[in-house]
């Protein structure tokens, strides 16, 4: 295992188990990991391109997660998780997480939503909103039925993406 692979499976571990424990992501965490992340491929792919790709990483990582973020849908750990990734790995590897964490998200979403028996509901609460297009509904309102720690998704949508190198198969 490399070393970015190891200080990313570690501030996944972390990450996680304090999103869970606390509801926070914490920045002793994240900013060492990504500054790991951005002297490693400075020093791995030179000072020019690799800082340039770690760089990228960590802007398109913590870019993909500003809008749930200034929508009030995630926290700013999370932002900042998927940068640290980002960093670490770089932007390619982050956009497959983050899409693949996205995917996490919804699918844990959704099953949270039927152990809570609200499923229905919030399908209802957002047609109802789409058809009508009330305030409630375009600030967020009530019509998510509930919250859970964003970073679950992240690492599971992160972990994928390495465990199966799927940011790869397009070549």
């Amino acid at each position: 295992m490399a070393f970015p692979d190891i200080i990313l499976v570690t501030l996944l571990a972390v990450s996680m188990y304090t999103d869970i424990k606390e509801r926070k992501i914490l920045n002793i965490v994240t900013v060492p990991a990504a500054g790991a992340g951005l002297l490693y491929n400075a020093a791995a792919g030179g000072l020019a391109a690799g800082l340039k790709v770690s760089l990228g990483g960590l802007l398109l990582g913590m870019g993909l997660l500003i809008i749930p973020f200034l929508m009030g849908g995630i926290g700013s750990g999370d932002v900042k998780l998927l940068g640290a990734i980002g960093a670490l790995k770089g932007p390619v590897f982050v956009l497959y997480a983050g899409l693949a964490s996205a995917i996490a998200g919804g699918l844990l979403a959704v099953l949270l939503l039927v152990y809570r028996g609200t499923l229905v509901q919030v399908l209802k609460n957002t047609a109802w909103g789409f058809a009508t297009l009330k305030g409630s509904f375009l600030s967020g309102g009530n019509l998510i039925g509930g919250s859970f720690p964003y970073g679950i998704a992240i690492a599971a949508g992160t972990v994928f993406t390495l465990l199966t190198g799927w940011n790869t198969w397009l070549g």
